[in-house]
């Protein structure tokens, strides 16, 4: 299969990179869900309070706000920790390091060929004129 029917087909290297890297971006958004929602813990759990003589139903919005914002907190914590770490991670280290192994061979092996190739040119001789 040529390089352009992969690329057109959206197999290959190409979307194996597109899948990492729409997973690392996945792994900072989740991050940042998670520092928003232990803000909005905090906010919630801490900083607002009901007066004593709330109405019933505002007294459970204000319960189910919380528990949403718990909720929310431990939903993005098992998605974030418990799964694309684990999954993503790893596999982006892995092509990577993999990726950079392959480069640092081809340069290696370039400069074998190179020395080789060197060494089969006819060298130019100067000529020794004395003016």
């Amino acid at each position: 299969m040529s390089g352009v029917s992969q690329a057109v087909s959206g197999g290959g290297i190409e979307a194996e990179k597109r899948q990492e890297h729409g997973s690392m971006t996945m792994m900072g958004s989740l991050l940042r869900r998670i520092f928003v929602d232990i803000n909005w813990i905090h906010d919630v759990w801490l900083n607002i309070t009901l007066p004593e003589n709330a109405p019933l139903k505002d007294k459970a919005w204000f319960g189910f706000g919380r528990v949403l914002a718990v909720a929310n907190l431990v939903y993005f914590s098992i998605n974030l920790f418990g799964f694309l770490i684990p999954r993503f991670l790893p596999r982006a280290f892995k092509s990577y390091f993999q990726e950079r192994g392959e480069v640092y061979a081809k340069a290696a092996e370039d400069k074998v060929h190179g020395v080789i190739d060197k060494s089969n040119v006819p060298h130019k001789e100067s000529s020794n004129l004395r003016i």
